[in-house]
């Protein structure tokens, strides 16, 4: 049975009452002291703006009683006082807004301002020009010793209150449109309009993940339609912040954390938001470094469930994971918000923000070349979409295709390019605790995250960081050194025990399994190494693996949780074709048991390919701790 509201069971509360005060204080001004009348029987006047709102926003009872008390406090003052017939008019204008309200209730139609101007169609209509006119005819032009006065009357204000009302009609709508689109009333937290019963509502955690299982059902839509109605509904949190964004093939998430946790370090207040999560949801939404609370989650995805609740083609996943974090990081103030893209760049749900401070471009490979072109350089096209016209753009070096089409792109949008210099930053030292980089010949930087692809990913971030300095925002030297040497990124070849040494990684795509092996290489040649790995079945796994089979003693296959996976049993049959020992664990925790009994106390696990598989993983070696 299908959950229906109850207006009737409106709690009347003070805060209505004194927004109703106002419009319809607003609503006398507007007739009696802000309106044209050129002549005695026309008068150009927005009155009935204010007295449509206190419906649209309250209810039809709240309508139709401020439409009634400023007609009739308002003709007090006139020199003609009040005649009740007369009232019927403003009376419709509160109750047809309160019927568009009743009707956002149940579901927001999917163009909502179509909908809350036409509210003010039969208004004007029914009451204003024709109600009215054969009220005025009969008040002011019958006379029953004259033959026809009555329907001269009824024509005279019919062909005048209609070209008069045209006009107020058109000013009405711009105004409401405007109105709207600054997000007032959302700010003001009286609009949209709340079911008053809803019984999806999210209470815990536990309803945070299921409402998100649930449309990640759902898939992936392209478009940016639904998230940029949504976020209008919302107030336009985005509106509010201040951008780094990211796109890339690899090393986003890396380079994100490395410039948040400088921004943190310098004072500033800094969300950043990344995807997917490796453990928990709440990892998605960090500020100062520090995740998202349950509690906090819960509140951000409530009400961005509630809103989706009522429109007709609800956000996808990502979509309101985004709309998440632009809300959750406008209620914490903060000064910057740090933005991974998640798929693309031009077409991503990230992308509805106007011109960051700065756009980076990562460093650009093939994947998801269904969705994002299958050259380098279309790939290229597509990420830079997240470059606009007033931001600056920072580019990972590629090969000489991807350059030239980002350099096409900024000169397109007059934006600023920088190329990073990898040269400027040497490692003079590294173990498993991290590197020592040089940076410009002088200046000493210690990074704990690992590998020479992180070097790479830390000039990217402190050229973008630079900048920021460049735009006037204050990076000193003393954050940066701070920021990069307190960066955490969990799940990019991150030690989690010791005896048998057990990384993992969520590498997944050619170039990352690139950067896994150069590591592989580095820290663990001394040692017999074990791979925990599974992969999707739509990666080019043929090709990621061909670096890691020399590196590697012996592989034990998983089935990563994810509808997209390649059957363990699979990858085990293609591995052993390529002439790998390896051979498919029956599950995630049976596969971790396995890869410690063979690595030995000396040996390594090395766990890789999905970053769907790290939560599991880690839950099953927690238990055998």
């Amino acid at each position: 049975m299908k959950n229906t509201p109850a207006p009737s069971k409106r709690r009347l509360t003070t805060r209505t009452l004194a927004y109703s005060a106002l419009l319809c204080a607003l609503a006398i001004v507007f007739a009696r002291l802000a309106a044209l009348a050129p002549n005695a029987f026309s008068r150009y006047s927005i009155d009935s703006l204010p007295v449509y709102l206190a419906g649209l926003l309250f209810g039809p009872l709240a309508g139709g009683l401020v439409g009634f008390s400023a007609d009739f406090i308002g003709c007090l003052l006139s020199p003609f006082g009040y005649n009740p017939v007369l009232s019927v008019p403003p009376i419709l204008y509160g109750v047809f807004g309160g019927l568009v309200r009743l009707l956002f209730l149940r579901r927001v139609p999917r163009r909502s301002l179509p909908w809350i101007c036409s509210g003010f169609v039969p208004p004007v209509v029914l009451g204003s020009i024709l109600y009215q006119s054969f009220a005025l005819a009969y008040f002011y032009r019958y006379d029953p010793a004259v033959e026809n006065s009555f329907r001269d009357g009824v024509l005279f204000f019919l062909g005048t209150r209609s070209a008069q009302f045209a006009v107020v009609f058109a000013v009405n709508v711009l105004l409401l449109c405007l109105l709207f689109k600054t997000g007032l009333f959302a700010s003001l937290r009286v609009w949209p309009p709340k079911r008053i019963r809803d019984a999806g509502k999210i209470t815990d955690l536990a309803g945070v993940e299921s409402y998100f299982a649930h449309l990640r059902l759902k898939g992936s839509v392209p478009g940016l339609e639904r998230i940029r109605e949504m976020l209008a509904l919302m107030g336009n949190p985005e509106k509010k912040l201040r951008f780094i964004h990211l796109a890339g093939t690899n090393g986003k998430g890396s380079t994100g954390a490395m410039i948040a946790s400088v921004l943190t370090a310098q004072g500033y207040r800094t969300g950043l938001f990344t995807s997917p999560c490796i453990e928990r949801l709440n990892e998605q939404l960090r500020i100062n470094g520090r995740d998202v609370t349950d509690a906090e989650l819960v509140s951000v995805a409530e009400y961005v469930r509630r809103i989706a609740s009522k429109m007709t083609a609800p956000p996808t996943e990502f979509e309101q994971l985004c709309c998440m974090a632009f809300e959750h990081f406008r209620r914490s103030r903060c000064d910057f918000a740090v933005l991974e893209a998640g798929m693309g760049g031009r077409q991503d749900a990230t992308n509805v923000i106007g011109a960051p401070e700065v756009a980076v471009l990562t460093n650009i490979g093939l994947d998801h070349t269904d969705f994002l072109g299958d050259t380098p350089e279309k790939i290229a096209l597509e990420k830079s979409g997240i470059i606009k016209p007033g931001c600056r753009a920072v580019l990972y070096p590629s090969d000489p295709g991807v350059e030239e089409t980002v350099r096409r792109v900024c000169n397109e949008k007059n934006c600023p390019l920088t190329v990073a210099d990898f040269s400027r930053a040497e490692i003079v030292s590294r173990d498993l605790s991290g590197q020592k980089l040089i940076l410009d010949g002088e200046k000493e930087l210690f990074l704990p995250l690992l590998g020479e692809h992180q070097r790479k990913n830390a000039v990217v971030a402190i050229t973008a960081l630079e900048c920021l300095r460049d735009a006037g925002f204050n990076v000193s030297e003393s954050a940066l050194v701070r920021g990069l040497e307190s960066v955490s990124w969990p799940g990019r070849f991150e030690i989690v025990r010791q005896e048998p040494l057990f990384i993992i990684d969520g590498g997944h795509n050619p170039q990352c399994f690139d950067a896994l092996a150069a590591n592989a290489e580095e820290y663990l040649s001394d040692k017999k190494t074990v791979a925990l790995t599974g992969v999707l079945a739509d990666k080019d796994y043929g090709a990621m693996y061909e670096k890691m089979i020399p590196r590697v003693s012996e592989f034990i296959c998983i089935t990563p949780p994810n509808p997209r996976c390649l059957d363990a049993e699979k990858l085990a049959l293609h591995l052993t074709k390529r002439g790998a020992k390896a051979s498919a664990a029956a599950d995630i925790a049976s596969g971790v048991e396995k890869a410690l009994a063979l690595a030995g106390r000396e040996g390594a696990v090395l766990c890789f390919g999905s970053l769907y598989s790290i939560g599991q993983i880690k839950a099953a070696l927690n238990k055998l701790n």
